[in-house]
C-alpha cells in the first residue's frame, strides 16, 4: 500500500517536530522514511509552502547541510484592514440564505451589491 503525499508530509512534519530546536538534516528524511531523496524534497517543499517548516543551510563538520526546523509562526503579526466590511450588503440582506451563483438571487444580479461596489471604488 503506497502512502499518500499528505501522509508522508505528516510523518516528515512529526519527525521534524520531534527533533525540536536542533532540527533534522534534510538528507536524513529520506533515510528515515525509506523514500527517495526526490520524494522527500517534494514533500518538504510542500511543508515549506504551507508555512509549517523552514529550512536553513549550515555547515556541519565542514560539510554543507540543509537543516529542517518547525516554522515559528507565533511571532508573526497579521494586520488586516477590515475597513468597510460591516457595510457589505450581504451581512444585512434578508435573502442571504437564497443567494448563490446561478440562481435568481445572486451576487451578480444584486443591485445592493452593485451600488456598494461602485461606492467602494
Amino acid at each position: 500500500m503506497e502512502s499518500t503525499a499528505s501522509q508522508i508530509e505528516e510523518i516528515i512534519y512529526s519527525k521534524i517536530r520531534q527533533a525540536g530546536e536542533k532540527g533534522i538534516k534534510q538528507a536524513d528524511v529520506s533515510k528515515i522514511l525509506g523514500i527517495s531523496s526526490a520524494e522527500a524534497a517534494r514533500n518538504v517543499t510542500r511543508l515549506i509552502r504551507k508555512g509549517l517548516v523552514r529550512k536553513e543551510a549550515t555547515i556541519v563538520d565542514g560539510k554543507k547541510v540543509v537543516m529542517l526546523y518547525i516554522a515559528n509562526n507565533d511571532n508573526i503579526d497579521i494586520i488586516a484592514n477590515l475597513g468597510n466590511i460591516i457595510d457589505i450588503p450581504c451581512f444585512s440582506c434578508k435573502l442571504i440564505n437564497k443567494c448563490q451563483n446561478g440562481s435568481h438571487v445572486s451576487p451578480q444580479s444584486c443591485n445592493k451589491m452593485n451600488r456598494w461596489l461602485i461606492e467602494a471604488l
